[in-house]
């Protein structure tokens, strides 16, 4: 028994003796041929590569490029200027090339049966005319680094990992394939990088997944043509904060079998022969800009999902139909702002769909998609005012009109939000008029209370009325009235005070029996020699004297002190 204790552990140990090195060769690979060598069995395990050099590090699994011109393929799992049967990482320090053009038949630039690495420190490059393929079951990262690979010329592929996942970050890539030109067989993922891809067969994409998801981040840029779907996802697809132009001459621009969300501030651009942008399930766009346009199909289309809009998206649409969706659009508000819809065939006459703007989310069911279906142009944005209206209503009144200044009014907006800039109106209102006369010396009129016009002028209907007749000692005044409007005149004079003149007389002596009385009467004065006349004032020619009075059609009376002493002097001259 203890015997058969002791084989066991002993065979257990020799098992697992046997197990590692099988291990590290899967992790480091048993070769790593580079332009030709298997730099394992190189001195310092390094290799001449043109005026550059590789440098691999076992422990680490790193191969060093620095300004290496590899022109060489190594033939082991793969065909390529480096072919490793483990994981690699390679480093990038300089310019490095992989030219295989002239080989036959053609080769990869790297080949690796685990997980490929590319990065670099300081911006190292890298230019391949063949593809960088992780074959088995590995990963492709590229960190930091300028990839170039041109494969058309091959035709192959770009960069390729057969069976698992493409992580970009930091870095610059341009690929240029004929059978795709980024391909994954799990994830793609692309953050804080530039990616320039194109693929010139049709069945292929320029950045595509046969079983994973696509992610582009991190204000990525992305450039994508080909023949087929330019970028396409077997899972859902994320463009967070990027910039994404796709072309596709036969199918769709970008297209995910599964759900599509556009998001934080991205910019998309998607032409297809068929839709622009196409998903399985639901569409969303949110704090975004898209263009998208489809020759033979609906600008975007959703085919058993929903297109959602929310906030503030800017989204322009162009195809056979501008929207196709099973179950309809929404389009969804954020931080209080209108969102518009138009249709039409194109910009310029695209007119406001069904009460757009909306102040609050609304939902187009599938009955309303029908009508929707329609336009061949759409175009989804938060709606902007622009106060360019001039409409003469209440509702946008901004000062009344008077008499002399015309009403004004706030420009609105085409939505019916009033701005705050006015425009005058063209009407003037009607006068104000008091019916209380106002007057002058010179006339008298009906008043406006807001303005300084006159209405109705005259001039005064005048009646002189005496105040006072004139006396020896106090002249005579008066003044005018006006018999419409009541204006009084302030007092004018009329005769100046006249002393009553000296009049001598010698009578003759009466007897003394004559005591009666004399009674100075009409019957007696008039017969006498004596006549009354209007006082003259010093200095003054009759016919001056004769118009002293303001009104001639007024009579004045003598003062009656001179009545009395022409009266008297006519009654002694009788009697003498």
């Amino acid at each position: 028994m203890k015997l058969k204790r002791i084989l066991s552990i002993a065979i257990s140990a020799l098992l697992c003796l046997a197990l590692l090195p099988t291990a590290v060769a899967a992790a480091g690979g048993t070769k790593v041929l580079v332009n030709g060598e298997n730099i394992l069995e190189a001195a310092d395990y390094t290799v001449t590569c043109g005026e550059g050099t590789a440098v691999y590090n076992p422990v680490t699994l790193e191969l060093t490029l620095n300004n290496a011109t590899i022109n060489t393929r190594g033939i082991g799992t793969g065909s390529a200027g480096i072919v490793t049967d483990g994981d690699l990482t390679v480093i990038l320090v300089g310019a490095n090339v992989i030219d295989l053009s002239a080989s036959t038949p053609s080769a990869s630039g790297v080949w690796a049966d685990g997980n490929l690495t590319i990065s670099s420190s300081s911006g190292g490059s890298l230019q391949s005319s063949g593809a960088l393929v992780s074959w088995s079951a590995g990963d492709i990262k590229i960190t930091g680094s300028v990839i170039t690979v041109n494969s058309q010329s091959n035709n192959r592929s770009s960069v390729w990992s057969r069976n698992g996942s493409i992580y970009i970050e930091n870095s610059t890539v341009t690929a240029n394939g004929s059978y795709g030109a980024l391909l994954g067989g799990k994830d793609i993922i692309i953050a804080a990088s530039t990616v320039n891809s194109s693929c010139t067969v049709s069945g292929y994409n320029a950045i595509g997944t046969s079983g994973g998801k696509i992610e582009i981040r991190e204000n990525s840029k992305i450039t994508a043509s080909a023949v087929s779907s330019a970028i396409y996802s077997t899972k859902e697809m994320v463009i967070d904060g990027s910039v994404v132009s796709s072309e596709s001459t036969s199918s769709f621009g970008i297209a995910s079998a599964s759900t599509l969300a556009i998001q934080n501030g991205s910019d998309i651009t998607a032409k297809g022969n068929g839709s622009g942008l196409s998903s399985g399930t639901n569409i969303t766009i949110s704090e975004s800009k898209v263009q998208a346009a489809g020759a033979t199909a609906a600008g975007i289309a959703s085919n058993y999902g929903r297109i959602e809009v929310i906030g503030g998206s800017d989204i322009t649409s162009t195809g056979t139909t501008a929207y196709s969706a099973y179950t309809g659009l929404k389009l969804s508000l954020q931080n209080d702002n209108l969102i518009e819809l138009k249709v039409g065939s194109s910009e310029s006459d695209a007119q406001h769909f069904d009460g757009s703007p909306y102040s609050a989310g609304v939902t187009f069911d599938s009955d309303d998609m029908n009508t929707l279906g329609s336009y061949t142009y759409a175009h989804v944005r938060v709606h902007t005012h622009v106060f360019d209206r001039e409409v003469s209503s209440t509702d946008y009144l901004a000062s009344e009109a008077t008499c002399k200044e015309y009403a004004s009014y706030y420009y609105s907006c085409e939505c019916g939000a009033a701005g705050t800039a006015t425009f005058s109106g063209t009407q003037l209102a009607e006068h104000v008029v008091s019916s209380a006369l106002t007057y002058d010396d010179a006339g008298h009129w009906n008043a406006c209370s807001t303005c300084d016009d006159k209405l109705n002028y005259e001039a005064h209907t005048l009646d002189f009325v005496i105040e006072r007749y004139p006396t020896e000692a106090v002249s005579g005044s008066g003044h005018y009235e006006c018999s419409v409007c009541g204006y009084v005149s302030a007092s004018v004079p009329t005769y100046s005070a006249q002393p009553i003149p000296e009049t001598v007389v010698t009578p003759s002596q009466p007897s003394d029996e004559d005591t009666s009385d004399v009674t100075l009467d009409e019957d007696n004065v008039p017969g006498s020699d004596v006549t009354i006349d209007e006082p003259v004032q010093s200095g003054q020619s009759d016919e001056e004297a004769e118009s002293a009075a303001p009104n001639p059609q007024t009579g004045l009376i003598a003062p009656m002190g001179i009545i009395l002493a022409a009266a008297m002097a006519a009654l002694v001259g009788k009697r003498g």
